[in-house]
């Protein structure tokens, strides 16, 4: 991997919604880019009209062999079907492939970085990071920044392997674990602070046990609103925790929003699924049921967590799942 050194930024993703910016992007990284765009058409890739390309550029170009190319693709739908359709088609030729995919054109609402593999007997397998330029998380920028070239310029063998490591799943699921495993701890420490007076979480054990419940509450429910199933939102609970932290006065986002939200919606059968915040579904299941503490009115008097708090969770959350 490279050395700590930064080449990106958040500001670098939010601002990848266009090809210019994209090549921008990949210079930063010091791959081999020429000083504008290049327009290839698809039919020079042997790439067929199959998988809905609406345009292609070069991005990035390392010649010394057996090479590796970046590419981009406008596609009228970037689904996952065409995503492998394109590896394939790309695979199929000799040298390595790192390639962009964007639906319609820019700006773009996401942008799907693929590391395209070779995986034996004519199959290939695919493993790939989804931009939301809108809302980059650091994940993002960890992964990105973890193909930079970094003095692989002329080694086109080693910066492909280098890429698959930035994308490999047991890493990024290791990297998961180790960051739930810090915000567990310090969530535990900020209950246990917050309720002293609380016969229960003022105890390691009820403080635990808390905290337990609701990091794997939020860790669902981003998820879910990732598949944009809670009010037609992708960022319902930032949304959510928003509203709660622009309220005059400010409230209480555990008593205002996760509690009615928890125990008064998800867990109940609701005509159409209506709620305050727009359609949320009934979830028949025993996560959002009230255990010890969750509905006692001295945790919700005690327990000020405030929404930027809150939302720091679900982000931190959110970046650590992402892969």
């Amino acid at each position: 991997m490279p050395s700590q050194q930064h080449y990106l930024s958040l500001e670098d993703l939010r601002l990848a919604r266009d090809p210019d910016y994209l090549l921008t992007l990949f210079r930063k990284l010091a791959y081999q880019v020429e000083a504008e765009l290049i327009p290839v058409d698809p039919a020079e890739l042997e790439c067929p009209d199959r998988a809905g390309i609406r345009r292609c550029f070069l991005l990035a170009d390392h010649v010394h062999p057996p090479g590796l190319q970046v590419l981009l693709f406008e596609l009228d739908a970037v689904r996952m079907a065409n995503l492998r359709l394109l590896a394939r088609d790309l695979l199929a030729r000799p040298g390595h492939y790192l390639f962009v995919a964007a639906p319609g054109e820019s700006p773009y609402s996401r942008v799907v970085f693929v590391h395209p593999r070779r995986v034996g007997d004519g199959q290939v397998a695919i493993r790939k990071l989804v931009l939301d330029p809108a809302h980059p998380t650091r994940h993002d920028l960890d992964v990105l920044e973890g193909i930079a070239v970094g003095g692989l310029a002329e080694d086109p063998d080693r910066l492909y392997l280098r890429q698959a490591e930035a994308f490999d799943v047991e890493r990024l699921t290791d990297r998961f674990y180790r960051a739930y495993a810090g915000l567990f701890q310090r969530t535990v420490a900020r209950v246990q602070e917050a309720n002293r007076g609380h016969r229960e979480l003022a105890t390691d054990a009820g403080a635990r046990a808390f905290t337990q419940r609701l990091l794997h509450r939020l860790l669902f429910l981003h998820f879910l609103q990732r598949k944009g199933w809670l009010a037609d939102d992708p960022h319902f609970l930032t949304s959510g925790y928003g509203r709660i932290t622009r309220a005059d006065p400010p409230g209480n986002a555990w008593r205002d929003f996760l509690r009615p939200l928890f125990f008064e919606t998800l867990n109940r059968r609701r005509i159409g699924d209506g709620s305050p915040w727009g359609n949320i579904p009934y979830l028949n299941g025993r996560l959002f049921e009230s255990v010890g503490a969750d509905t006692d009115e001295r945790v919700y008097r005690l327990f000020n967590l405030t929404g930027a708090e809150v939302a720091l969770i679900e982000k931190s959350l959110g970046r650590s799942a992402a892969g």
